[in-house]
C-alpha cells in the first residue's frame, strides 16, 4: 500500500491567543492523545509518516500561562525555524517579550540556537542561546546571557540541563541538573559560580556588598522559596571556606568553616581603619541586635574560623553558634588567643520588653598580651557579666555606664 508525504514549504502563523494552565496536580488544560485505534480501512497497521516542514513562522501570537497564583505573559513578536522533520536538527531564531503579572516583572529576550524533536517524544536543543533584559518597574538590569544544552521531556515534566552558562555583568554562573515542574518548580543539579567582581556587581545592580571578589561551587537543590548547598566549597577575597547552607523564606541553616577571616577588609568606616577608636558622640546610633529580621526567620548556624584576625589580635579555633526560634535567640562563641581561652554566651528574648544578657570568661590569658602594658605579667583568669534591655548601641552604652 502506498503512502502519501506530505510535503510543506511554508507555514506561518499572524496573530493568535493561547492559554496554558498547570493546576496543582501538574495536570495542564491541554493534554495529547496517544494510542489512537487504527482506521477500519488500515489494513497494514502502518501509521503514515509525519509531515516534513520546510519553514515556520510565527508573529503577534501571545500565550498565557497560569500555576497556581503566578500568571505570565508571553508575547512572540517573531519566531523562524528552518526544516522541521522527526529526529533532524533545525535553526531557530526568537524575538519576544515576557511578563510576570505576580512579581511586576517585564523581559525581553532574543534567542538562537538548535533544536531536535526526537522520536522518543523528547525535544533536545544544543548551543541555545538567549539574550534578555529584564525591567523591572520601569527600572531596567543588566543584560543576561543563557546558553544551554540539554532536553525537555514531557512525560516527566521536566529539564534535564547538559550546560547552563549564565552571564551577567562580571558574573558567570554555569548550572548542571535538572529542573522538575511535575508540581511546584524545582532544580537537583550543581552550581559552579567563577570568579566574579562583586564590587562591579553592586555597582551595576544598585545594591552594597562588603564582598569583593566571590567565586564557589556545590550541590544545589532550590525550589521556589528553598535553596540547599551541600559539598559548598569557594573562597571570597583572601578567606576559603566550605561546608552545606539551606536557605529558606523564614529559616537559615549553616555549617561553614573557614580557613581565616580578616575583619579590618570589611570594618572600616569611610575609608579609615577599623582600629581607629570612636566616641558615643561621633558615631551614629544603629542597630546592634536586627529584631525584625530575627523575629521572622529561624536561624541554626555554626562557623568555625581557624585564624581570626580583628584589630592587632590574632584568635585561632574560633567557633560561633547561633541559634534562633523567633522568641529567644542564643549565641556562643569560643576562641584561642594569648595563649589561653575565651568564652563569650549572648541571650535574648525578643517579647518586649527585649532583654539581653552577655556572659564572658577568660582562662589563663597572658597578661602581657592581653592588657598591652609594661610592668604587667603572669595570666588572667576570670567572668563578667552584663544585662540590658533594648537593641541600639546607644542603649548597650547606657547599660555600661
Amino acid at each position: 500500500t502506498r503512502q502519501h508525504i506530505v510535503d510543506i514549504n511554508l507555514l506561518t502563523v499572524k496573530g493568535g491567543v493561547i492559554n496554558l494552565a498547570i493546576d496543582e496536580k501538574g495536570q495542564t488544560n491541554w493534554q495529547s492523545k496517544t494510542g489512537a485505534q487504527n482506521s477500519p480501512d488500515d489494513t497494514t497497521g502502518e501509521s503514515p509518516p509525519p509531515p516534513t516542514l520546510h519553514e515556520f513562522t510565527v508573529e503577534g501570537l501571545t500565550v498565557h500561562y497560569t500555576h497556581d497564583t503566578a500568571r505570565y505573559e508571553a508575547n512572540i513578536n517573531a519566531l523562524h525555524t528552518t526544516r522541521l522533520a522527526i529526529d533532524a536538527p533545525f535553526d531557530i531564531s526568537l524575538q519576544a517579550t515576557l511578563v510576570d503579572h505576580t512579581g511586576e516583572l517585564q523581559a525581553a529576550t532574543g534567542i538562537t540556537g538548535q533544536l531536535v524533536y526526537r522520536s522518543t517524544n523528547r525535544l533536545g536543543f544544543n548551543n541555545l542561546v538567549a539574550v534578555t533584559t529584564v525591567t523591572d518597574k520601569e527600572q531596567p538590569y543588566p543584560e543576561v546571557q543563557l546558553v544551554t544544552d540539554g532536553e525537555w521531556h514531557p512525560d516527566r515534566t521536566a529539564l534535564v540541563l547538559n550546560r547552563a552558562d549564565i552571564s551577567l555583568s562580571p558574573l558567570k554562573l554555569s548550572l548542571t541538573g535538572m529542573i522538575s515542574l511535575a508540581t511546584s518548580p524545582r532544580f537537583d543539579g550543581k552550581l559552579v559560580l567563577e570568579s566574579a567582581n562583586l564590587s562591579q556587581l553592586a555597582t551595576d545592580l544598585n545594591f552594597e556588598t562588603p564582598v569583593t571578589t566571590l567565586q564557589l561551587e556545590s550541590g544545589l537543590s532550590a525550589s521556589t522559596d528553598t535553596y540547599h548547598l551541600d559539598t559548598l566549597k569557594g573562597r571570597f577575597d583572601e578567606t576559603n571556606f566550605k561546608g552545606k547552607l539551606s536557605i529558606g523564606s523564614s529559616r537559615l541553616i549553616g555549617d561553614l568553616r573557614l580557613d581565616q577571616l580578616n575583619t579590618g577588609l570589611y570594618l572600616k568606616d569611610n575609608g579609615g581603619s577599623s582600629d581607629t577608636p570612636t566616641t558615643a558622640s561621633s558615631t551614629p546610633d544603629s542597630e546592634l541586635i536586627p529584631i525584625s529580621l530575627l523575629t521572622s526567620t529561624a536561624i541554626d548556624a555554626i562557623a568555625r574560623i581557624d585564624q581570626l584576625h580583628h584589630a592587632d589580635n590574632q584568635y585561632t579555633r574560633t567557633k560561633i553558634e547561633i541559634h534562633n526560634d523567633k522568641q529567644k535567640m542564643s549565641v556562643m562563641a569560643n576562641t584561642q588567643v594569648h595563649g589561653g581561652k575565651l568564652v563569650a554566651m549572648l541571650n535574648t528574648d525578643f517579647p518586649p520588653p527585649i532583654l539581653s544578657s552577655v556572659d564572658l570568661s577568660m582562662d589563663r590569658l597572658d597578661a602581657t598580651a592581653a592588657v598591652a602594658t609594661e610592668g604587667i605579667t603572669g595570666t588572667l583568669t576570670g567572668n563578667s557579666s552584663l544585662r540590658f534591655d533594648g537593641t541600639t548601641i546607644s542603649q548597650l552604652e547606657n547599660s555600661l555606664a
